[in-house]
């Protein structure tokens, strides 16, 4: 309550009639008590100023998190400087590139705590999708505003002021939209934008309207300087919303940067310095990605003192880091103080977090080597990097480094391979084909037995081919035979007909394949062949054709060529492939729009049918045949006892005759 106020009768502001009736009701003077409400007084009463993460150290809990309660900075002391800058008078967008896992969306909630306090203004969240903004404003938001004593003040308490889609503060509204929503991003004047996730965003809101990014960001045209952006989001490709405007747009580019724990070396954390054991055979293999992960196999390595980080490690390294200006090094404040950008740029690996081992970053690039689709998951989550589209000519002398020193249509000894498949590919005038040797589990390599070219001059004449697949012997060193088990064979140019009269002929070991371009919608689907290609004739019985999207399977095989002969996952050639086999398998190259194509139209059959076999190798699950295992030698049985009453090597007394 305030003191008394004392107001004279004779006060010269008050009007003459009021100067009457106080002189008349009243004595000379009148007292008057004053009160203001809980929300005048949050408005006149002058706060000290304090930066988002002190802020949110002091005021914010956190609900849905691995460590729940009170906020607390140093668990991630990079996520500090990322809340405090765009506090900053000329700084109107920040740019986080970063993996899951690093609490980067925390952050923004921390901040829009911060202005909900100390510099109130309207809020819009944009997510990719309806359920992603439902779920956030249940899960992160409301609970944000109703489990912090400071920001519960704001809350008004009616049931129709906390909505899944707006909140209404006392003094502000906090609006939800989703970037498939032109409506939700229009007709509202904004001063805090968070855009999260901004690479699942579509191209356009819809098809009249343009991005959501640019519908977003015009709504902040009324607040001129003072609006603030927040654009986050891991990275696809790299022509990606996010990836794009860390490159293009933000002005300064800050990266983390660590102090070792034992010599005192300030460094930006690179993946090259994540080592794990090899294995101890000849090869040196990499060890099993879930082993690496499970066992805690991976370290960091300094490179000025080549100590050896633990997680532990790792967390106090970061503890004691700050953030550096990506192409001077300079301390992130210093930079920022000289420059003054108006959008800045952060990027944020997964092996600076604490949530994320050492070891999980090892074992994502260890699967990655064999599996193009766990590279890209690699890059995109662990790397914080987009995934850059295999697009350069790949070098014949590259693929020539990856044969051994076998002989041709020789087979792996040792028990190295399981099975022995083959594809083909039919010519005008001949066949071309291809058998290999697939080794046990999912990360063996793919041994090339033989390769070639068979004359076929008649459309029907397979004889040629059924002499390579079925009649010859490959064996091991130590004359050990293999059969060539079963395969596929090109149905969708030449001889259709004929190819599909000769795996009828072959049941169970030849099966028609076609390469349905890029409209496959599935990776590959079995389709009943019930006329004659071409015509509308029936075919008698019918039979199955496996169809593949085959971009799908010649992005791996580019993959493939990639890994080095001893790494897991390689192709492994014999020592008789030459310089015809390595063109070819440097033929096609990807063109981001059309796909694969030959530009210069030469011979690229040997990709086609490798693409094939991958295909093959994952339909019949190749990968997974369970190995024998090794017969016990038995027991030698122990030796007789002697025969009671005779010596030992005494003759029976049949002898006698």
């Amino acid at each position: 309550m305030m003191p008394p106020v004392q107001i004279a009768a004779s006060t010269p502001c008050l009007s003459p009639t009021l100067r009457g009736v106080l002189a008349d009701t009243v004595a000379d003077t009148l007292e008057m008590n004053l009160r203001f409400t809980p929300a005048e007084k949050r408005v006149l009463k002058k706060k000290r100023p304090i930066p988002p993460s002190a802020w949110a150290q002091k005021h914010r809990v956190v609900t849905m998190s691995a460590l729940p309660g009170p906020w607390r900075n140093d668990v991630t002391p990079y996520l500090t400087a990322i809340m405090d800058v765009p506090a900053l008078p000329y700084v109107r967008e920040v740019i986080v590139c970063k993996s899951p896992q690093v609490g980067v969306s925390e952050a923004a909630h921390n901040f829009v705590g911060w202005a909900i306090d100390r510099a109130a203004g309207p809020v819009l969240y944009i997510y990719p999708d309806r359920d992603t903004a439902r779920e956030n404003s249940q899960d992160r938001i409301q609970p944000m505003l109703t489990s912090s004593v400071t920001l519960r003040e704001y809350v008004t308490g009616s049931d129709d002021d906390m909505t899944n889609m707006r909140i209404n503060l006392s003094h502000m509204p906090i609006y939800l939209a989703w970037a498939t929503s032109a409506a939700r991003l229009a007709n509202k004047p904004i001063r805090y934008l968070i855009f999260d996730e901004i690479d699942k965003y579509p191209e356009t809101a819809r098809k009249t309207e343009t991005d959501p990014i640019s519908l977003g960001m015009k709504r902040s045209l009324t607040y001129g300087e003072f609006y603030r952006a927040w654009k986050i989001s891991t990275p696809t490709i790299e022509t990606g919303s996010v990836w794009m405007a860390l490159t293009t747009e933000a002005q300064v580019v800050f990266d983390y940067e660590t102090v070792c724990p034992f010599c005192d070396t300030r460094q930006v954390m690179a993946f090259e310095n994540i080592k794990w054991p090899r294995r101890s055979d000849k090869k040196k293999s990499h060890p099993k990605p879930e082993t690496v992960k499970t066992e805690k196999l991976a370290w960091y390595e300094c490179p000025e003192c080549t100590a050896e980080w633990s997680d532990d490690d790792r967390n106090r390294a970061v503890a004691k880091g700050r953030w550096v200006e990506r192409k001077t090094g300079r301390e992130i404040y210093a930079s920022l103080q000289d420059r003054r950008p108006a959008k800045v740029g952060f990027h944020l690996p997964a092996w600076i977090s604490p949530f994320v081992s050492l070891s999980d970053c090892a074992a994502a690039f260890i699967a990655g080597l064999t599996d193009k689709t766990k590279l890209r998951d690699f890059m995109n989550n662990y790397a914080a990097k987009p995934w850059v589209v295999y697009e350069k000519t790949r070098s014949e002398d590259v693929i020539l480094e990856l044969r051994d020193d076998r002989a041709e249509m020789t087979v792996p000894g040792d028990g190295k391979v399981a099975r022995l498949i083959w594809g083909a590919d039919t010519q005008d005038y001949g066949i071309w084909y291809w058998i290999v040797g697939v080794g046990w589990g999912e990360t063996a390599p793919l041994w090339d037995i033989v390769h070639g070219y068979v004359p076929s001059r008649r459309k029907d004449d397979f004889s040629a081919l059924e002499e390579v697949l079925f009649k010859r012997a490959y064996k091991t060193p130590a004359g050990v035979a293999y059969p060539v088990h079963d395969g596929v064979i090109d149905v969708g140019g030449h001889r259709a007909t004929q190819v599909l009269n000769f795996c009828r002929k072959h049941p169970g070991k030849a099966f028609p394949i076609r390469g349905a371009g890029r409209n496959q919608a599935r990776h590959r689907a079995w389709r009943k062949v019930d006329t004659y290609p071409g015509t509308s004739r029936p075919y008698p019985g019918g039979l199955w054709r496996l169809d593949i999207n085959d971009h799908v399977y010649k992005d791996d095989v580019a993959g493939m060529l990639q890994i080095h002969q001893n790494d897991p996952g390689a192709l492994v050639l014999n020592a008789n492939a030459g310089q015809d086999m390595a063109a070819q398998l440097c033929a096609e190259e990807l063109d981001p729009e059309k796909g694969w194509i030959n530009p210069r139209q030469r011979p690229n059959h040997l990709f086609d049918i490798l693409a094939y076999l991958l295909a093959w190798i994952e339909e019949r699950k190749l990968r997974y045949l369970p190995k024998p295992e090794k017969a016990k030698p038995k027991p030698k049985p122990p030796p007789s006892p002697p025969v009671r009453g005779r010596g030992v090597g005494r003759p029976s007394p049949s002898w006698r005759g």
